[in-house]
């Protein structure tokens, strides 16, 4: 049964803004446990006024889970210093994950006035900014915490993304000086039966899902 099911009270509101991290939203991604969802990452500032929040996560776990101490609960209100070595985290960062089971996010800007939809990743992608229109519910599936469920999503400015370019050969070696061509000359990449590909594990993966008790953050 899935915990977007439960009975209890969500709590809505909307996130201040922050910066996209892992924007699984236009195809489902399955991860090693749990079922296949839309997801994204949201990466704030730790001096950030999270008030709202934070106050929305103690009032559930307070809700639902009366007897609990926050600090023996999942809460996914999260340190950045457990990714560092991941583009756009770190010991200055705080983040959240939201998610929904069923149904993919809108995703709009306002432009001159107008909500334009967003439907291509090359518009939303992680290291633009945005705010999420978020539930904040309790679950008790095998662990108990609190979770965020992602309705919609805004769009408020581009950012540069997360991630370095990968270089060409072209610019690798522009420095190198060009050999003469002859009929005995083999191509000096004869020695090589296979050239790997160089991809960015920041944009095709996402943070492994990780049960964090971290009450100090909410403080």
């Amino acid at each position: 049964m899935s915990t977007q099911k439960s009975k209890l009270p969500k709590i809505g509101l909307t996130t201040p803004e922050g910066r996209v991290s892992f924007p699984n939203v236009f195809e489902m991604v399955k991860f090693e446990t749990g079922e296949p969802a839309y997801t994204v990452n949201l990466v704030f500032d730790k001096n950030q006024d999270l008030t709202e929040l934070k106050t929305a996560i103690k009032k559930m776990a307070g809700i639902a889970f009366p007897n609990i101490p926050l600090d023996r609960l999942s809460v996914p209100l999260r340190d950045g210093s457990d990714y560092s070595h991941v583009s756009g985290y770190g010991g200055d960062k705080v983040f959240i994950r939201a998610k929904n089971l069923y149904n993919m996010p809108q995703i709009i800007q306002k432009l001159n006035g107008e909500n334009i939809l967003i439907t291509t990743p090359n518009e939303f992608y992680a290291g633009c900014y945005a705010k999420l229109k978020i539930h904040v519910y309790a679950y008790s599936t095998g662990t108990k915490g609190i979770g965020l469920i992602l309705l919609n999503i805004l769009k408020t400015r581009d950012g540069e993304p997360f991630g370095e370019a990968v270089e060409t050969a072209e610019e690798s070696f522009a420095d190198e000086p060009s050999i003469k061509s002859s009929n005995k000359a083999e191509s000096v990449f004869d020695d090589f039966s296979d050239v790997d590909k160089v991809e960015s594990a920041l944009d095709n993966s996402d943070v492994p899902e990780t049960n964090f008790s971290r009450s100090s953050i909410l403080d």
